[in-house]
């Protein structure tokens, strides 16, 4: 279980001014975020994903957590939930100490003094929150608004990964791992669709002889007819395929409309799409 201190202790140890290298997820308040950024701002890869959320709002903390596992490997990338006391921060006098307040609201008056100056620092629109924002060099490259009950984690995973940003799919198949790196590498090469053809029918050999295919309940072997189906349509369409479908099946999984069976296949599918989408960043 990952302990927030611990995540917070690793993404602090790294903070060097000529390179930051950690992978990291906490909650953390708006002075250390700031100390983040500016901790980053002379490295050259260090990536920092910033979740912003106001104050005992909705929590979509889920999506953070799922991003933080799935970018594990990233050693150049921060990951956290920065929660801002939205409500507050035009009110004047809840930024000042009075007599008689107790710790704890001394404390929130600090918090709400450091939430203004962050926001003042980024240009934060609070009025928007919740939303991604990927930070490199100290700056602002790309916000994601996120919606209650609506954006998933496939949304978050195709915004980050133009951005450079590594997913390791849990999920994925070690028995295609070697096919899928060189049908990317392929496919993105001057490889002939005669040739990405006989890759996929390479893959469907695989899902054959390892997996049963027969057994629609066992998630795996779903996966394994989703990798040939994936790759037959990427060598139709191109490299644009994967991203394109991924959005459209995260799309359709939110619809209330789909059967549990067919949201499984849909699932199974999004995996396998994630495995080539994080192709992008390895090669």
């Amino acid at each position: 279980m990952i302990t927030r201190f611990g995540l917070v202790s690793a993404a602090l140890a790294a903070l060097a001014p000529a390179a930051v290298s950690a992978s990291a997820s906490s909650k953390m308040d708006s002075r250390t975020f700031g100390k983040i950024l500016d901790a980053t701002a002379a490295s050259d890869d260090s990536v920092v994903v910033a979740h912003f959320k106001k104050l005992y709002s909705y929590d979509s903390k889920d999506l953070t957590d799922h991003v933080t596992i799935q970018t594990a490997d990233a050693k150049n990338v921060i990951v956290t939930d920065v929660e801002i006391d939205a409500e507050k921060l035009g009110d004047d006098s809840s930024m000042v100490e009075t007599e008689g307040m107790s710790d704890w609201e001394k404390k929130d008056v600090a918090k709400r003094i450091g939430d203004k100056t962050l926001v003042e620092k980024i240009g934060l629109d609070t009025a928007a929150l919740p939303m991604f924002k990927v930070y490199k060099k100290g700056k602002e490259v790309a916000s994601l608004p996120v919606k209650e009950d609506g954006t998933t984690v496939a949304d978050v995973q195709t915004f980050l990964t133009p951005h450079g940003i590594k997913f390791s799919n849990g999920k994925e198949l070690e028995e295609f791992t070697e096919l899928v790196e060189k049908f990317y590498k392929e496919l993105t090469g001057s490889a002939t669709k005669s040739e990405l053809d006989s890759m996929a029918k390479e893959a469907e050999g695989i899902a054959k002889e390892k997996f049963d295919l027969d057994d629609d309940l066992v998630a795996k072997n779903m996966m394994a007819k989703q990798y040939t189906k994936v790759m037959k349509s990427a060598a139709k369409k191109g490299l644009p395929y994967f991203e394109a479908e991924l959005t459209r099946v995260s799309d359709l999984l939110k619809s209330n409309a789909v059967t549990a069976s067919k949201k499984k296949e849909m699932e199974a599918k999004v995996n396998v799409l994630m495995v080539f989408t994080s192709m992008k960043t390895e090669l």
